[in-house]
């Protein structure tokens, strides 16, 4: 695990002396270990140290690697220990992830830290996260993989009366039996009307015949994770204007995969599905950006919107999810995962897309 120089090679300011890193995922980030309390400080010079308590020092010693120190700390002494290897680096400007912090926790290394300066380096940290490494996108491979698994023996189990509910439970412990380690984020099943709400949550809502069925989940392996969204009509082909609005989000979807590689910038991207709906007629029903960025997050950089200007460049997996979403009708929404290639891309989903009545 070499990120944390590649972090004050490539992305950190120069005038960076050192990284403090208190959140749980971004710490297994620089490090490869997962622990609910921890801290990483690197230093430009390149000393790395990762401070935990008790009850991760032993597994941390094994699994952390061994050019990062583990030392032992007790929870009363973690910000004053993280003064002492600051002081002994002669550090003056020091990187936080302020965006990822509470304020309690920036508060007292403020105060502990008074003769440092403290820069918020989040975006520097989301910027390096973007480009993934060939490891990375096989762990968010694997995680897709089991999810697309997971989908699939689900199908089955959509019966008449069955609740959202029901169906996002089931989904959930049909990826834990086949290998996720927890769910990415907390899945949406939406039927008929419910499926008008983008970010859904599970009811007591029963399936009924003639409903759309949304839903959108991802798996995590190796602590990174996938996202998916597919969309079926149940029992009886769906209603005219769903049927034809399904047919709009998959020729949009379509169309932007086929038209984005590294250069395009994400602003450009998300015109690709947008203008699409536009045209015919649904601009106003395509409410969020096309896609964003999945890690060790389910949301990281680059954001593909219509505000963004970031560029897309080889390394990053993005999600590209248009939808339409009409109230009281219904909502369509089919997202893929897509790796930006040199030259190309690689779509990491494979699940049918056609229209699919259950």
């Amino acid at each position: 695990m070499q990120r944390h120089k590649t972090f004050f090679e490539k992305y950190a300011k120069d005038n960076v002396d050192a990284l403090i890193v208190l959140s749980p995922l971004n710490n297994f980030y620089y490090t490869g270990f997962k622990a609910s309390n921890g801290a990483f400080i690197a230093t430009r010079k390149g000393k790395a140290v990762y401070l935990t308590d008790f009850r991760y020092t032993e597994d941390a010693r094994e699994k952390i690697a061994t050019d990062i120190e583990v030392e032992l700390v007790g929870q009363d002494a973690f910000y004053s220990k993280i003064k002492q290897i600051l002081k002994s680096a002669r550090a003056n400007i020091v990187g936080v992830e302020g965006d990822f912090l509470a304020w309690s926790a920036y508060d007292r290394l403020a105060k502990e830290l008074d003769f440092c300066t403290l820069i918020n380096v989040s975006v520097e940290i989301e910027r390096q996260k973007a480009i993934k490494t060939e490891d990375e996108i096989s762990n968010i491979a694997k995680a897709q993989d089991i999810a697309e698994k997971a989908l699939t023996k689900l199908l089955p189990k959509l019966k008449v009366g069955v609740t959202e509910f029901d169906i996002a439970a089931e989904l959930n412990y049909i990826a834990l039996k086949l290998g996720s380690e927890a769910p990415a984020f907390d899945t949406i099943v939406a039927f008929g009307a419910n499926s008008s709400k983008p970010h859904a949550k599970p009811s007591d809502n029963k399936l009924a015949k003639g409903d759309m069925v949304l839903i959108d989940f991802g798996c995590k392996t190796n602590g990174y994770c996938s996202d998916m969204t597919r969309t079926f009509a149940f029992y009886d082909k769906p209603d005219a204007r769903l049927e034809r609005i399904y047919d709009i989000v998959l020729k949009a979807q379509i169309y932007a995969i086929n038209n984005i590689k590294a250069g395009v910038s994400c602003k450009e991207a998300d015109s690709y599905a947008r203008e699409f709906i536009t045209a015919n007629g649904y601009g106003e029903y395509f409410g969020h950006g096309l896609g964003h960025g999945v890690g060790i997050y389910v949301h990281e950089l680059p954001r593909v919107s219509s505000r963004s200007e970031e560029v897309l460049m080889p390394g990053m997996v993005i999600t590209v999810e248009p939808g339409i979403y009409v109230s009281g009708l219904g909502g369509v929404r089919i997202e893929d995962l897509l790796v930006i290639r040199d030259g190309g891309t690689e779509n990491l989903t494979k699940f049918a897309k056609a229209l699919r009545v259950l």
